[in-house]
């Protein structure tokens, strides 16, 4: 498809064989979720500079938690600095969200992310006009958006 070699070379400069690793163990992670009728199985992984990594999936916890919350969550209780941090979901960061205060994307220009690997995009179940890439750019945050093979 030339859209997406044309997504591919663009992005190949921002990648390495390690990002579509973790990328891929983001997916693998999503697969760990309880099915529920109302949300998505996602999986995150988070870098910090140091190389320290931590994981997460939704409904990790307590039942109504984001993937990337929860490996957010995870870093903060290790007093992890996420200044210049990379995280990797299996899907978009949400940019709204009914269920907490504040969104994922939120969460991640906080938090001082450097860049931020999505493997693919909810469509329009959910939120009708998802902006994470918007607010995320803005924010100067490296966006990569990646669709792999399963």
């Amino acid at each position: 498809n030339f859209i997406e070699e044309k997504k591919l070379a663009y992005n190949a400069q921002y990648y390495t064989q390690e990002d579509v690793n973790f990328l891929e163990l983001a997916y693998k992670l999503g697969e760990k979720c309880e099915p529920v009728n109302d949300a998505f199985e996602v999986g995150a992984v988070v870098k910090t500079v140091d190389w320290s990594i931590f994981t997460g999936y939704s409904r990790e916890f307590w039942g109504r938690e984001h993937a990337e919350e929860v490996a957010i969550f995870k870093a903060v209780l290790a007093w992890k600095s996420l200044v210049g941090a990379i995280l990797y979901s299996s899907l978009e960061p949400c940019s709204e969200r009914s269920s907490s205060d504040i969104s994922c994307s939120e969460l991640i220009i906080r938090a001082g992310f450097a860049k931020v690997f999505s493997w693919q995009r909810e469509g329009q179940e959910y939120v009708a006009n998802c902006v994470w890439i918007e607010k995320l750019r803005q924010a100067n945050i490296i966006v990569i958006e990646w669709i792999l093979k399963k």
